[in-house]
């Protein structure tokens, strides 16, 4: 565990984790400590080298030196302004001076960092190559404007998992060697790694294959990665920034919508990007990229309003998704008080009736980690959710904890995923047969949970899977070998040579089987172990303190969910393994915990953005609506995500339809 140590900063003595790298320790203070490279989440790479400090009187990296008690740093002193002002200089050599027209202009580092250090003149020139743009889909890769800081290839494989970037030879010149004796060290050690190299594909080709989730676009510092659809569309100073909660999945991530007019003729706000901001959380590609999903070109409508006035008399259910507020689960949930509507949301009942289930043996009415934690994690283990698309956030969890945290895990799931496999060597997939989730958890119980503290029917349930069987194993041993070889030597007597007979012994290598009883555990075939399941476990194992369990929805509707619900409860209660439970849809969570839903439809259903009798529907056109609704982005409200928070979402788009508040149907 982390102690609180105390170290001084400019004169300023703070209290931080042992260990806590410098860099973090000083933001956390509102101390300013200039960097580049580094991202909070990911490992550091010191490619810029610019958050260069002096710590007990020798310089460091802050983003790579680990606090300790007693440290002092200075983060300014004579030598190391000189190296940072160079470092910028160099960073600015042939850097083309397009600010007016490149898409990074008003929330460039670059800029900021110019700007910061002082730099009004150029000491250094080094002949360009040529740099010619990419176009990688939903990408737009410019080398002319890249300092190779390295965010974008570190965000993909520490973050996302995806390992898409890498750096590849830039075929420049060599730098004059007078520059190596005349220039800071630290700025000509950048600039030697600057001029060699620039960003591409680890797949050696120009076609981007990956997960398009557009965080090395949003990390970029400068201009050199850009969305292919903002490009050359707003400059940042034009656009307002609404905060709110992605509306795709439970990860509940925090974005900002950024938003102007549509055009000179079209006063009506528009979505020209989402933002997210990268030190805390990441977005997938539905986040980053799905954001014109609003109800748009809707009026009033007097006429259905009345419509759905009299369908509310003539219900008795009402029908609806997850893919809603809070706010609107409980105008539901009041409706039911009042009028005795049966809410029907099967995906949400599931959910509610396994957290039950689970409740009856944990004692805790709710999972108990979260991403964060899990995260953090030295072993993780993925069962009944496919991480890449049910919720990308736990997936970059996994990936996070295998990378950064140097951990390692095993994903379950029927269908083999090559995002997860190519995550680390420290990940072990195996594609079981379907619905053997129940099996598997009997597994962890068996292989980690306490048997002493387990109810006395568990242990003695999972003992009757293991047997023992005889096998026969080949093992190599060293035998002594004596041979009679034949030498010749020297008779003294005679002089002459002769030819004798001569003992010699040597170690040889022999094969040898015998036979072992060795103990069968029936769980491993059951779900399709190797043969090599329990040596690489093993290996897993070492060193490792902290574990994670995250679920999802296969087990919620698994033809045995109340026993999976049992079995997820009795791993959280007699392991030391902590529980994440990945919520179906955007608001499971919260809809679970709001709403009283019932199993059956009655005679009569209003549908809420699925298919009833009378439907209600944000869905826009192409779907099934007798009463338009607005959607998340044109809402404002609260949505629960997986980490049991409860998150703001605003309006960013106007909706031109009718505002249904709480209404009276006497």
């Amino acid at each position: 565990m982390s102690n609180t140590i105390t170290i001084n900063i400019d004169g300023k003595e703070i209290q931080t984790q042992e260990g806590t790298f410098v860099l973090n320790a000083a933001r956390a203070n509102d101390i300013f400590i200039p960097a580049i490279c580094y991202l909070t989440r990911c490992s550091p790479t010191l490619a810029c080298r610019i958050c260069i400090v002096d710590i007990d009187g020798k310089q460091a990296y802050a983003c790579n030196a680990k606090s300790k008690d007693g440290m002092s740093i200075s983060t300014s002193t004579e030598n190391i302004d000189k190296e940072r002002r160079a470092i910028m200089e160099v960073y600015d050599v042939n850097h083309p001076l397009q600010c007016g027209v490149c898409d990074q202009s008003g929330e460039c580092e670059l800029q900021n960092y110019t700007l910061e250090m002082g730099v009004d003149s150029q000491s250094y020139t080094v002949k360009d190559v040529d740099r010619s743009a990419h176009n990688w889909g939903h990408l737009h890769y410019d080398p002319g404007l890249c300092i190779v800081c390295e965010r974008c290839v570190t965000s993909c494989k520490d973050m996302i998992g995806d390992n898409a970037l890498t750096t590849i030879a830039r075929g420049a010149d060599a730098l004059e060697a007078t520059y190596k004796e005349e220039m800071p060290k630290d700025a000509y050690a950048m600039w030697n790694k600057l001029n060699k190299s620039v960003i591409g594909l680890t797949n050696g080709t120009d076609i981007l294959d990956c997960t398009s989730c557009g965080e090395c676009a949003s990390v970029c510092p400068v201009g050199a990665l850009v969305d292919t659809e903002f490009m050359y569309k707003s400059n940042a100073w034009e656009l307002s920034q609404v905060p709110a909660t992605c509306g795709h999945c439970s990860a509940g991530c925090q974005i900002t919508y950024d938003i102007k007019h549509t055009s000179i003729d079209n006063p009506e706000d528009k979505i020209y990007r989402v933002m997210n901001e990268w030190n805390y959380v990441s977005l997938c590609g539905a986040g980053r990229y799905g954001f014109d999903y609003q109800n748009a070109n809707v009026e009033k409508d007097e006429g259905a309003f009345e419509k759905a006035l009299e369908a509310f008399k003539k219900a008795d259910t009402i029908k609806f998704t997850s893919t809603i507020t809070n706010e609107e689960a409980y105008i539901l949930e009041k409706l039911k008080d009042k009028y005795g509507y049966k809410l029907v949301n099967n995906e949400a009942k599931s959910f509610q009736t396994f957290l039950a289930n689970y409740a009856t043996v944990s004692g805790t009415s709710l999972y108990g980690s979260d991403l964060k934690e899990m995260a953090k994690s030295g072993f993780i283990i993925s069962l009944g959710t496919a991480l890449k698309s049910d919720n990308p956030n736990a997936r970059y969890a996994f990936n996070n904890s295998v990378t950064v945290n140097k951990g390692a895990g095993i994903y379950f799931h029927p269908v083999n995923d090559p995002v997860v496999d190519g995550m680390n060597k420290n990940v072990l997939s195996i594609a079981h047969k379907p619905l053997q989730e129940e099996a598997i958890l009997y597994l962890i119980l068996d292989l980690f949970g306490d048997k002493d503290a387990l109810p006395s029917d568990i242990v003695s349930y999972l003992a009757s899977f293991h047997s023992t069987k005889t096998i026969t194993v080949t093992e190599t041993v060293k035998e002594k070998v004596i041979e009679i070889v034949k030498e010749m030597k020297l008779n003294e007597e005679t002089g002459e040579e002769e030819e004798i007979e001569v003992e010699k012994s040597k170690m040889v290598p022999k094969k040898v089987s015998k036979e072992v009883e060795v103990d069968d555990n029936a769980l491993l075939s059951m779900i399709g172990a190797a043969d090599d399941f329990t040596e690489v476990l093993e290996k897993f194992l070492k060193k490792k303190e902290t574990f994670s369990l995250v679920i999802g929805a296969d087990l919620y509707n698994h033809p045995n969910a109340k026993n999976c619900a049992r079995l997820v409860g009795l791993v959280e209660k007699y392991s030391k393994f902590t529980l994440v439970m990945i919520p179906s849809l955007t608001n499971t969570l919260g809809v679970a915990l709001i709403n009283e839903l019932s199993d059956d439809e009655g005679e009569y259903t209003i549908g809420y953005n699925v298919q009833g009798d009378f439907t209600l529907s944000a869905l826009g056109a192409g779907s099934a609506c007798d009463l338009d609704m607005p959607a998340i982005n044109q809402q404002e409200g609260t949505l629960t995500s997986i980490n049991k928070r409860v998150n703001p979402t605003n309006v960013a788009i106007s909706y031109g339809g009718k505002n249904v508040g709480v209404f009276s149907l006497d």
